[in-house]
C-alpha cells in the first residue's frame, strides 16, 4: 500500500464471541462484528529506517488495542482468549497493509520472540 496511512480494522467473528462467552447459536451464519477503525498516520516517519519502522509498529499496537477494547482478562480469563486473537489479527492486518520490508520484518522478529 503506498498511501500515507492504514486503516486498522479488527475482524472477529459472531462465533468467536459467543464461543468465548460461553454461549453458541449453531444455527447462526458467522458474520464479522462492527468494531472500531482507527486510522494510523505514517507521514511524519521514514519506514525504510529501523526508527520509523518501530514508532509505527508501535502506533500500530496502541491503535489495535484500543479497536480490541480493555483487556478485561484479569477480572474475566475466559475473555483473555479472543482479545489476544483479536489484538494479533489486527496488528498483523495492518502490517500487511502497510506492506514494508523494514516494518514486516519487525512484526515477525516479535512474533517469534513472543512464541518462544
Amino acid at each position: 500500500m503506498t498511501t500515507p496511512t492504514v486503516k486498522t480494522l479488527a475482524r472477529l467473528t459472531l462465533v468467536t464471541v459467543l464461543a468465548a462467552s460461553g454461549t453458541a447459536l449453531a444455527d447462526r451464519p458467522t458474520e464479522p462484528l462492527d468494531l472500531p477503525k482507527i486510522t494510523v498516520s505514517y507521514r511524519d516517519l521514514n519506514v525504510a529506517n529501523p526508527e520509523g519502522a518501530r514508532v509505527l509498529y508501535n502506533r500500530i499496537r496502541a491503535a489495535a488495542q484500543k479497536v480490541c477494547g480493555p483487556t478485561l482478562a484479569s477480572w474475566y480469563p475466559g475473555v483473555r482468549a479472543s482479545w489476544n486473537k483479536c489484538y494479533e489479527e489486527t496488528v498483523d492486518r495492518a502490517v500487511k497493509d502497510v506492506n514494508r520490508p523494514m516494518l514486516t520484518g519487525l512484526h515477525q522478529k516479535r512474533i517469534s520472540v513472543a512464541r518462544r
